[in-house]
């Protein structure tokens, strides 16, 4: 065994022995004090939780009221102000609507507009009755006499000569009955007659009258039978000319007029007011014709595998506005090679400038149908503008061309409904800007494209099987180009599309453009 402080050689001493007791005993009366402290801890602990609290004063020191048993602990000091949380969740929108404002008040008058145009004057009333003739005046005074006439000459041989036509005449004076026009007699004015020294010649006169000269006026000219003038001219400066039963003639003169000619008859037998309405729906026929070959021994052209101008381009006229057609001949002669003779033909047209054709308004759209099987779009205007829809055409929402939608060359077809007076239009599905349902579409027969802009519209395929020969062809063409003003190059272009090349030569070509002018 170890040795320790109660050991001490091989035995225990008295005194040893009550230092073991007395530790012993004081270790109980620990455990014993240890055991009531924790009974009055307990007890204290109850009686603190049983406590009624009050917040006192920042500052203040903590009491007891032992009448109240209420325990007063002051407030402790403002602590620092935390971190913001987070926002919260927006909530929900409100579907009741918030209360009326107040009416404001009213505002000031504004100024007075200006005053309206006068109306349109009223019908004219009804005449008033005729009112009552009036009293008759009063009679005027008697006039005073009149101065006495002188005496009467002396009859001849002493009697009076008798008042006679015989003596009328003899005195070289006429009888009132023997003038016709005694009225103008009686109210003679010099003025209206010409006197001595005026100048007569050539004057007209009631019966005729010829002039070396020219007739001016500026009222009017009336001739019942009649005009005529071998070299001179009618001139009026602002009356008329009008002749009631006869003719106006001009042997070697002119009529000249700046204003119209009114006929009521006919000219050289022919109405023309029936003519000038049919000459107003005549259509005027332009046809230009092309030409280019060589022998037959000796090709005009090869096809390459590169595209290239096949001859040189033929051109368009310039009209007011015309549909405008070609037509063409193609004379091949395809070599030995089965089935490697394969050819691509191109129609091309070269823009003019966009501002010297028209922009089409073609209207609103109605109708507008999708049909993904077969890639198409279609839509539906008022009125027949199958003249103007063409490979080379440009449709777009906007009137500038912005935004345009191609409607030749892939899935394009117009059809026009004499029944319903509507076209519809049919384009590509997969593409943008196509109208929809109310939008406006207009038209541009070269797309709005720059001027010098190449357009291929009209391709042309070209396929034969030949073996162990060669073969000579011919083959025709139509190709409708819209309808335009401008005049316009057209340029056939070609290559040969097999891996082997010069298997199709061009022998001649040539054709008609065709131009319907309205």
């Amino acid at each position: 065994m170890p040795k320790t402080s109660f050991y001490s050689g091989t035995g225990i001493t008295s005194e040893k022995a009550d230092a073991v007791e007395s530790s012993a005993n004081a270790a109980a009366q620990s455990a014993a004090d240890a055991a009531t402290s924790e009974t009055n801890a307990a007890a204290s602990a109850a009686s603190i939780l049983d406590l009624d609290t009050a917040t006192g004063v920042e500052g203040s020191a903590v009491s007891y009221n032992s009448l109240t048993g209420v325990l007063t602990v002051p407030k402790g000091a403002t602590g620092a102000t935390g971190a913001t949380g987070d926002t919260g969740a927006t909530g929900a929108d409100s579907t009741v609507a918030g209360p009326t404002g107040p009416t404001g008040a009213d505002g000031a008058d504004g100024a007075t507009g200006p005053t309206g145009p006068t109306g349109p004057t009223g019908p004219i009333g009804p005449t008033g009755p005729i009112g009552d003739t009036g009293p008759t005046g009063p009679t005027g005074p008697t006039g005073a006499d009149g101065a006495a006439g002188a005496d009467g000459t002396n009859g001849t041989n002493g009697t009076d000569a008798a008042v006679n036509a015989t003596n009328v005449a003899n005195a070289g004076a006429l009888m009132d009955s023997e003038v016709t026009n005694l009225a103008q007699v009686k109210a003679f004015d010099s003025s209206d007659y010409l006197t001595a020294h005026q100048d007569i010649s050539g004057k007209a006169n009631l019966s005729g009258a010829t002039f070396t000269g020219n007739v001016t006026t500026t009222g009017t000219i009336t001739a019942d039978g009649g005009y005529s003038t071998s070299t001179g001219n009618f001139v009026t400066l602002s009356g008329s000319i009008t002749t009631n039963s006869g003719n106006i003639s001009a042997n070697s003169g002119n009529i000249s007029t700046s204003g119209n000619i009114i006929v009521g008859g006919t000219v050289d037998g022919r109405d023309v007011s029936v003519d000038g309405t049919k000459l107003d729906t005549l259509e005027r026929f332009y046809r230009t014709r092309f030409r280019e070959r060589y022998s037959v021994t000796f090709p005009f052209q090869y096809l390459t595998n590169t595209i290239a101008d096949i001859g040189t381009p033929v051109y368009t006229k310039s009209t007011t506005g015309s549909e405008n057609t070609l037509d063409f001949y193609l004379g091949t002669t395809c070599a030995d090679y089965y089935d490697n003779n394969d050819g691509h033909i191109e129609v091309v047209v070269t823009a003019p400038l966009p501002t010297s054709e028209d922009t089409v308004y073609l209207g609103t759209v109605s109708n507008p149908v999708s049909d993904s099987s077969t890639g198409k779009y279609s839509f539906d205007v008022i009125g027949d503008f199958t003249n103007h829809l063409t490979d080379y055409c440009g449709m777009s929402v906007n009137s500038d061309g912005s935004n345009a939608f191609l409607y030749g060359q892939v899935r394009s077809n117009a059809y026009y409904n004499p029944h319903t007076n509507k076209t519809t239009i049919t384009c590509n599905l997969y593409q943008s800007y196509k109208p929809a349902l109310y939008q406006t579409v207009y038209l541009h027969p070269f797309d709005w494209e720059n001027s010098g802009t190449d357009i291929i519209g009209s391709t042309i395929q070209i396929d034969e099987v030949v073996y162990n020969s060669q073969k000579m062809s011919r083959r025709d063409f139509s190709v409708y180009l819209g309808y335009f003003k401008s005049k316009v190059p057209i340029q056939l272009r070609g290559r040969e599309t097999s891996s082997t090349t010069d298997n199709i030569a061009i022998r001649n070509f040539g054709g008609v453009i065709t131009q319907i002018e309205d």
